[in-house]
């Protein structure tokens, strides 16, 4: 929607000392980080992405279990998450860690010296051998050994709000029109690509000249396809069984990736150990009827559902309505990936029962249909209760085991053999042990 009133000359100069304070804050940041070799490695990505999803994501529905954040879920759901969404976790990450890092040295004032680093090093490099006894609070203690009162909850509710605040969050139906090529692209893409392997072979077409045109690979295509000399087992299966099993100058049967369809041509080959290839990549992609259908019926969506309901306009187009909750930190539709468009009109347009406009992702076409809208805002005591006392139970817990542990390092020191006795020549403490 556009804009009611024009910005006062005031709110510009505001806005625009914002965004120059934010660039200059940014710059700053990266030349500290820079200046101390502050990075983050792949493992601590992938750590992150497993069990550290962003807050708002971690607190959705799907991925709790009893009211707790539940991992298995998440991690089931990055296995399917599509490429686009992986790249938003992962640019998060590149972020937030190194972030996260350049606070904890800045608060605790770290600049290691020599000694903190042979320390440091020398934790890292030497071990030793150990026997422990291991004081697992949760295991150890039952729940109804630690009460928890309401008046605990309550105190510790009323001094740690900020724990306990919550997004916008809108609950939503949605239609989605998937992007994503159907079987009919798909076998109109492998048929292209047997015509065109066809006309190459039969010298009709040159290959060179093919793969500058049609191949999806750019670097390869600018070199007429040339990928110069691989290894065996350097390329994705089928490509290398393909190369390797065919002689050289024939043009085998297009085989698929990912990318698409690959037409290959073995140049020379040596043994069989490696050779010289060129390939051409013909993407599955969309038709243009089937690109023109899809685009027809994503107007048609947008036509109806200014006088129907959403419901009512995917029982005509033939359309699953599903329902999701949004929030105004992350806004994810399954299928449509991240759908800011439809959560800024959610927050800042609709009303309950409002049908928004067709909304477009690079997965998908979308519409929205809006249930009901929570502000932003503090979850209420009673809502927070479990969660409170879990962690007022753990806590209590953890107080008993560590008073146990105390109880049993003083058994042990009561126990140990005098100085320069070994356990063979203490009898006592040989029986004890």
């Amino acid at each position: 929607s556009g804009q009611e009133q024009p910005l006062t000359t005031q709110q510009v100069k505001e806005v625009e000392d914002a965004a120059f304070e934010e660039v200059v804050n940014q710059i700053l940041i990266q030349q500290e980080l820079e200046r101390r070799g502050i990075v983050v490695t792949d493992e601590e990505l992938r750590q992150a992405a497993r069990f550290s999803p962003p807050p708002s994501l971690a607190q959705q529905p799907g991925f709790q279990t009893n009211g707790q954040f539940d991992p298995a879920k998440y991690q089931q759901f990055l296995a399917s998450a599509d490429e686009l969404l992986l790249l938003q976790l992962e640019a998060y990450y590149r972020d937030i860690i190194p972030r996260g890092k350049l606070l904890r040295q800045v608060s605790s004032g770290v600049y290691v010296t020599d000694e903190q680093l042979w320390r440091r090093w020398r934790d890292q490099n030497e071990s030793v051998e150990i026997r422990y006894i291991p004081l697992n609070p949760g295991q150890r203690i039952q729940d109804d050994e630690v009460p928890v009162s309401d008046a605990e909850v309550r105190r510790y509710y009323e001094a740690n709000q900020a724990e306990f605040e919550e997004p916008a969050r809108a609950r939503v139906r949605v239609v989605v029109l998937d992007k994503t090529p159907t079987a009919a692209d798909t076998a109109a893409s492998l048929q292209k690509a047997r015509d065109l392997r066809d006309a190459i072979d039969r010298g009709d077409e040159d290959f060179a000249e093919v793969a500058a045109i049609e191949s999806a690979d750019d670097v390869s295509a600018a070199a007429g396809g040339e990928l110069g000399v691989i290894a065996k087992g350097a390329a994705f299966p089928s490509f290398d069984s393909a190369v390797f099993a065919s002689d050289e100058g024939l043009l085998p049967e297009p085989v698929t990736s990912p990318g698409g369809y690959h037409i290959i041509e073995v140049q020379e080959r040596w043994a069989q150990d490696s050779a010289r290839v060129r390939h051409i990549v013909i993407p599955i992609a969309r038709t243009d009827d089937s690109e023109i259908d899809l685009f027809t019926r994503a107007d048609s969506l947008e036509d109806i559902v200014e006088s129907r309901s959403l419901q009512d306009a995917a029982g005509q187009l033939g359309l699953t309505v599903e329902e999701a909750e949004l929030s105004s930190e992350f806004a994810f539709v399954a299928g449509a990936g991240q759908v800011s468009e439809g959560a800024d009109w959610a927050f800042e347009e609709a009303e309950i029962g409002d049908a928004s406009p067709v909304f477009e992702t690079p997965q998908a076409f979308y519409a929205l249909e809006l249930i009901s809208s929570t502000p932003a805002g503090i979850l209420p005591l009673e809502a927070a209760r479990p969660q409170i006392e879990q962690v007022l139970r753990f806590q209590k817990k953890q107080a008993l085991a560590e008073e146990e542990g105390q109880t049993l390092l003083e058994e042990i020191r009561r126990l140990a053999p005098p100085s320069g006795l070994s356990p063979e020549r203490c009898p006592r403490w040989s029986r004890r042990r």
